[in-house]
């Protein structure tokens, strides 16, 4: 009898323990660990790329209140994770049977994306349902790139989020500033600095994920059409903190910007790029045409040797011109996912997998010729290569010595981390086709090419 009791005391205080657990305040992990690799070891770089645990209580994240201050950046805040109202727009699509055809039921599938006042861009940061690329023209967008995103979970979202940490290369060089992308653009602005990002549709992601970044740290985003130009727009990028204190440019007596403006130019193919215009008033140029070129492509324009012809045009024009951009930047092309060889576009046989959605790659063949490409064509031109990951390992007397280098490429990584994210592309694309090319939108996405876009300007411009 006295051991049924006992039970009964035990299964009590058990039950009121658990109890009073359940309401204490809910914790979400805003810095989030990097996962081990199966069978490899954490080296010393990852270890550095470990990111410290910062925690919010559950309900600051649901009533957003992190930070909605237009100013008020969280820069000590290293990664920023999905928010709630991306989190419950990532749900609510998963959960519904529509996929957004046109701009009749526009507003239905928009009732579900909700973002605070920061967000200009209303669906394009949303996840889920709604995904297209920026149309500065339009609120809602361009109708004809409409991307269904709706059979992503909060799980591949957050599997994406792991690839990415582990990707994210250390910075080489202590630094109290912790967000990436504030100091691009406090580099920008402090050192009077243009920039210009040029591409495909992929590309066009990146300047979407760029604005995305940029609101959720309470940047306002002002998009403008390049004046008779429907394949280019300004991106201007403000906030009340900046002063007209200033500039730190060495090479030119001027004061700080209380803006930054980032061009982006949509463009497909190489051959009828106009650098020499480009070059004359841009410090900073990205660029990477690589998608719209292939192995096996049918049309001449697409083929590698045009390609390579591209390539190096590209070079002899840079090395031609009396006005160099301050930096160089090739972009890796991104990996596709279609059911072939390497994944390749250009290389599937769509009557013998009509249907079949994107896929893990089976074989490596391909992956990567782009950049053999123009890596050899930048020897051939005098250039080096200048990477993110060879500018953290190396040691002081090489950054010297890398600095001191006259004609320098830098170098975008961005291949690898997509090869990873075979479940991370679009459903289908605004004619129901298997889209194993883009991407859904989401912060963790470009968390790396934040990263390796900061190295690479404050090695150039700071160090």
């Amino acid at each position: 009898m006295r051991k049924a009791f006992s039970f009964f005391l035990l299964a009590i205080l058990a039950f009121n323990a658990l109890w009073l657990l359940s309401k204490l305040p809910k914790r979400v992990e805003v810095y989030i660990y990097i996962e081990k690799p199966e069978n490899e070891t954490i080296t010393s770089s990852m270890q550095m790329a470990l990111a410290n645990v910062v925690s919010y209580d559950d309900d600051e994240i649901e009533s957003e209140n992190i930070s909605t201050i237009l100013g008020d950046h969280m820069k000590p805040v290293e990664f920023l994770p999905l928010q709630r109202w991306q989190i419950n727009a990532i749900r609510a699509a998963y959960n519904s049977s529509m996929i957004p055809r046109d701009q009749n039921n526009y507003e239905a599938q928009n009732s579900i994306c909700l973002p605070p006042a920061s967000h200009m861009s209303r669906d394009l940061c949303c996840g889920g349902i709604l995904q297209r690329l920026a149309n500065p023209t339009s609120v809602q967008g361009s109708f004809n790139n409409v991307f269904g995103c709706k059979d992503k979970t909060i799980e591949d979202y957050d599997k994406s989020r792991k690839i990415a940490l582990r990707h994210m290369i250390p910075l080489p060089w202590s630094s109290v500033e912790k967000c990436d992308i504030c100091q691009i653009v406090e580099t920008l602005r402090k050192q009077d600095l243009s920039m210009a990002i040029i591409g495909d549709s992929v590309t066009h992601q990146m300047v979407d994920g760029l604005i995305c970044a940029l609101q959720s740290r309470n940047y306002l985003v002002v998009t403008q059409m390049a004046p008779n130009d429907g394949t280019a727009f300004d991106l201007h990028i403000s906030t009340p903190n900046w002063n007209n204190t200033s500039s730190t440019n060495t090479t030119r007596t001027t004061t700080a910007q209380t803006k930054v403006t980032i061009k982006f130019i949509h463009s497909y193919f190489l051959h009828n790029m106009p650098w020499s215009a480009i070059f004359n008033d841009t410090d900073i140029i990205i660029t990477n045409h690589g998608l719209h070129y292939g192995i096996n492509a049918t049309r001449k324009r697409s083929s590698p040797n045009s390609y390579l012809a591209g390539i190096h045009r590209a070079f002899s024009i840079w090395d031609s011109c009396s006005v160099m951009p301050r930096l160089l930047i090739f972009r890796e092309t991104s990996s596709q996912h279609f059911p072939s060889d390497s994944g390749e576009y250009f290389l599937w046989d769509k009557s013998k997998t009509q249907g079949v959605g994107c896929s893990q790659h089976a074989d490596t063949t391909y992956l990567g010729w782009r950049e053999a490409m123009v890596k050899q064509a930048a020897k051939e031109h005098g250039f080096d290569i200048l990477s993110p990951d060879l500018i953290s390992k190396s040691s002081i007397d090489s950054k010297m010595f890398l600095k001191n280098q006259s004609k320098r490429l830098g170098w975008l990584p961005f291949l690898n981390l997509t090869a990873e994210l075979h479940f991370m592309h679009v459903a289908e694309d605004g004619d129901g086709a298997k889209d194993c090319s883009h991407y859904c939108q989401s912060p963790y996405l470009w968390w790396p090419t934040w990263r390796s876009l900061r190295i690479l300007m404050e090695f150039t411009f700071s160090f």
